[in-house]
């Protein structure tokens, strides 16, 4: 991997090749239960992060201060999909005091897209070990806040012991990659 220029994604590539990479569990606790799983979910992050498919989307405005995405639309023209197989998205958003700084890693599989979420607090990169399965079949969520689906990462044991927190940090998350779906979404005009 060439480190001469430093980029978010090679600051969690570098990351994920130490062995004391933050775990991040929001309402829960968590743990390894295979050691080689984890390894192996590791180098296909690098592998994706270290790939031609990355976008740097820069600041994400808190949704208060942006109109709605239309969703729905999205997902009636059939742009609701990435136009990657696999893709790693970095942005920041205000959150509070604070600035929320995050790498998205999106597969499309299939019809549903699967999102791997990375944080960066205290100077250092952590993995919510859980992994979102949105279906667009499945969206816009009428009527309710709803989340997508949440499988453990492989290799990695979760148990929930506040599913209100857990529920408020994937429902945000959700929020996020509707979001960076219609940023980065197929025939969407780009300028780079």
């Amino acid at each position: 991997m060439n480190l001469t220029q430093i980029t978010p994604f090679n600051t969690l590539a570098q990351a994920l090749q130490e062995p004391d990479l933050g775990i991040y569990c929001p309402g829960g606790e968590c743990s390894i239960v295979d050691e080689q799983a984890v390894v192996d979910f590791g180098d296909q992050v690098i592998g994706i992060l270290s790939g031609p498919t990355t976008y740097e989307l820069g600041t994400l405005l808190p949704k208060s201060t942006v109109p709605d995405i239309d969703v729905g639309e999205l997902v009636d023209s059939g742009r609701y999909r990435l136009p990657h197989p696999s893709c790693a998205v970095h942005f920041e958003c205000p959150y509070g005091d604070d600035v929320l700084d995050e790498i998205m890693v999106l597969q499309q599989l299939d019809d549903k897209i699967g999102v791997t979420v990375f944080t960066h607090m205290d100077n250092d990169w952590h993995l919510i070990p859980l992994t979102l399965m949105v279906d667009p079949e499945d969206l816009p969520y009428d009527g309710s806040d709803g989340n997508a689906d949440c499988v453990e990462v492989d290799g990695i044991g979760v148990a929930v012991t506040d599913p209100e927190d857990l529920d408020e940090a994937m429902s945000m998350q959700t929020e996020f990659l509707h979001r960076v779906v219609e940023a980065i979404a197929p025939g969407k005009l780009r300028l780079h």
